[in-house]
C-alpha cells in the first residue's frame, strides 16, 4: 500500500498534467520558477516533489567553505544547480541545457531570479570536440535526455531527437588560476565531457560533482588521467576535486 504522500503527490501531477501549461511558481528552495507543465519534471516540482537535496546542500556547503570564481553547470535542465551557486555567492556561473524545451524553463528561471548578471545560460550540449551531433530524447522525462543514449538503461525510450551543438569547454569558455566548481549531469556522456575539460582541469583548482550512473570507466578515467580525487561518493554521484 502505497503511503499518503505518495498518493498526494501523484493527485497533484494529475492535476498540473490537466492545467494550463505554463505556471509560475514560487519553490521553497530554488526560488521563483516558470514551470512548464507539459514537461514531466515540471509537474513533479509543481506537485512538491525534491530533487537531489543532498547534492544541493553539498554544493551550497562547498562554495561557503572555499568560494569558486566560476561555476559550469554542464546538464543544467532547468537550472536548479545555476540557481544554487548564484544564491551562494558565485559570480560567474556558465549553465549548458542542449534541451531546446527545457533551455526555455532555465532562461526564464534566471531572469525570475533576477541572476541574469551572474549566470550565462547557453543552449549548447558539452563534449570531447566542437562539432555537431543530436540528443536523445524520452518525452516522459526529459531530465534524461543523452548524447550517448546507447550507454543508458533500456527503461528509457529514446523516442525524440534534436539537433544540437557540441562544444569544447575549455576552448568556448577558458579560465585559468581561478577556483573552479564543475557539477556534471549529462546522463552517460561523462569522460567526452571531460575530455572537453583537460585545460581547464590543468589550469586551475577544480571540484567536480558528477553523477556518472554507475559508470567504472568514468571513475578510473579521473583518477587515471585527470587526477581527480574522490572526497566523496553518494549513490551514482561523486565528488572529486584535483587538489
Amino acid at each position: 500500500m502505497k503511503s499518503f504522500k505518495a498518493r498526494y503527490l501523484r493527485f497533484w501531477k494529475s492535476v498540473a498534467k490537466r492545467s494550463r501549461r505554463f505556471r509560475l511558481y514560487t519553490h521553497s528552495h530554488h526560488g521563483r520558477m516558470l514551470l512548464d507543465m507539459s514537461e514531466p519534471t515540471s509537474r513533479e516540482l509543481w506537485a512538491g516533489y525534491m530533487y537531489e537535496t543532498k547534492h544541493y546542500a553539498l554544493v551550497e556547503d562547498a562554495l561557503k567553505t572555499e568560494p569558486a570564481d566560476v561555476f559550469y553547470d554542464i546538464g543544467a535542465n532547468w537550472g536548479g544547480f545555476s540557481l544554487c551557486a548564484a544564491r551562494a555567492g558565485c559570480p560567474r556561473i556558465e549553465a549548458f541545457e542542449p534541451n531546446r524545451k527545457v533551455f526555455g524553463s532555465l532562461a526564464a528561471n534566471i531572469l525570475l531570479n533576477n541572476f541574469q548578471d551572474r549566470i550565462r545560460a547557453w543552449n549548447i550540449a558539452a563534449g570531447a570536440e566542437d562539432e555537431s551531433g543530436y540528443l536523445a530524447i524520452d518525452p516522459r522525462a526529459t531530465d534524461v535526455s543523452s548524447l550517448s543514449p546507447e550507454r543508458m538503461p533500456e527503461k528509457w525510450v529514446y523516442s525524440d531527437r534534436q539537433d544540437c551543438l557540441i562544444r569544447r569547454v575549455d576552448r568556448f569558455l577558458p579560465v585559468s588560476g581561478k577556483s573552479v566548481f564543475i557539477k556534471i549531469d549529462v546522463e552517460g556522456h561523462e569522460i567526452e565531457v571531460l575530455k572537453g575539460l583537460t585545460e581547464i582541469l590543468q589550469a586551475n583548482r577544480v571540484r567536480i560533482l558528477v553523477e556518472t550512473l554507475g559508470n567504472r570507466e568514468f571513475d578510473a578515467a579521473a583518477e587515471r588521467d585527470y587526477g581527480l580525487k574522490v572526497l566523496k561518493r553518494m549513490g551514482k554521484n561523486i565528488y572529486l576535486a584535483n587538489g
